[in-house]
């Protein structure tokens, strides 16, 4: 039999092994290198003895798969496995990785500690970059206008659009972080997109303090202060997603392998 890849099958092998382990991926990481390098000897054992079997008599040294990964989960310790075991059924494991996916553009290889990167990135410099927002009026000027609006219950107005900007925002920011932390950035009219509605939304979100709570007109300087603010915070979305991009790389090889699950 021909096999173009013989490396790519033996990782393939390793794959079907480890990923039904409950463990971190650092752990998992290093129980496929530890069990590539011993399939890769036994392989390069066999290849002198019978170039046809080699894969197949080294894979049958290696041992039966269910057994290594039944002995492999008993290795990794009780906190890891109670905390990374699936609690829910695997169809709605895999419903809830596609629309993970498709509202936060983290792909369902990516680790959990990548992915948390993203998530937390999103929403403390959505916050952060939103507070600057609001630091265009002066803070005064919310105490009296909250003061003069609580009675009537129309404080609620604004607020609601503000925390719907935000919201929006979080999402925008993760889905950039995601784009930039992506093996492959080609897709540079994406980044162009995303870019745009980070730039839209503090915008936005500048407008709606200065005009409910400021009671003024926008002018050339807050235009000026949001655009530096916001070239600010792509920078910082852009950055933390190519680190992750970098920190990826060692667990992407393995990941992207196709095995059912």
């Amino acid at each position: 039999m021909n096999r173009i890849d013989p490396r790519q099958e033996l990782m393939t092998h390793v794959e079907q092994i480890v990923r039904p382990i409950a463990a971190t991926q650092s752990t998992k990481l290093r129980m496929r290198r530890e069990l590539l390098a011993h399939l890769d000897a036994a392989y390069r054992e066999e290849l002198a003895r019978d170039p046809d079997r080699a894969i197949d008599l080294a894979k049958a040294r290696l041992g039966e798969p269910a057994e290594i990964t039944r002995q492999l989960q008993r290795s990794v310790s009780l906190p890891e496995r109670l905390l990374l075991s699936s609690l829910t059924p695997a169809r709605f494991n895999r419903f809830e990785k596609r629309v993970s996916q498709r509202w936060s553009g983290i792909p369902p290889q990516m680790t959990m500690g990548h992915a948390s990167i993203i998530v937390a990135v999103a929403m403390i410099m959505s916050y952060v970059f939103g507070i600057l927002a609001a630091l265009r009026v002066p803070m005064e000027v919310y105490r009296n206008t909250f003061a003069g609006l609580l009675p009537s219950g129309l404080l609620l107005t604004s607020p609601l659009c503000a925390i719907l900007c935000m919201v929006t925002f979080a999402v925008a920011a993760g889905l950039i972080v995601a784009f930039a932390s992506a093996p492959s950035s080609s897709r540079s009219w994406r980044a162009i997109r995303y870019g745009g509605s980070i730039v839209i939304l503090q915008l936005a979100l500048m407008i709606t303090f200065i005009t409910f709570f400021g009671r003024r007109n926008i002018t050339l300087a807050d235009i000026a202060y949001g655009l530096i603010v916001t070239g600010v915070f792509l920078l910082i979305l852009i950055g933390t997603g190519r680190l992750i991009s970098v920190l990826r790389r060692p667990y992407d090889e393995w990941l992207m392998i196709d095995v059912a699950e």
